[in-house]
């Protein structure tokens, strides 16, 4: 089996097109997303937003890790330790 390794910026890509995939479609349903955005000292690989009502209402942080070692780094990130200090009311890694 030959297996394809994908750039950070690429797993970054990948993860805005599912953030903003309709949920019909097993998506998030995100009205936008960002990839790689500087704001709130956090620094999230991709963030998007979803509004209107209900409860999934909000925004959702996608990390992207290209290795074993920045996954294990990314645990004691301060918003990390305490995500009530970061952005996004969903978040998920993505390798």
């Amino acid at each position: 089996m030959t297996q394809i390794k994908l750039t950070h910026r690429e797993i970054c890509e990948v993860g805005a097109s599912l953030l903003r995939k309709p949920e019909s479609a097993n998506g998030h349903g995100c009205h936008f997303s960002i990839v790689e955005p500087s704001c709130y000292g956090e620094n999230p690989d991709v963030f998007g937003i979803r509004h209107g009502h209900g409860y999934d209402v909000g925004t959702i942080l996608l990390e992207a890790k290209t290795s074993r070692s920045d996954f294990l780094a990314d645990r004691k990130k301060p918003h990390r330790v305490a995500p009530e200090t970061g952005v996004g009311k969903v978040h998920y890694l993505a390798s």
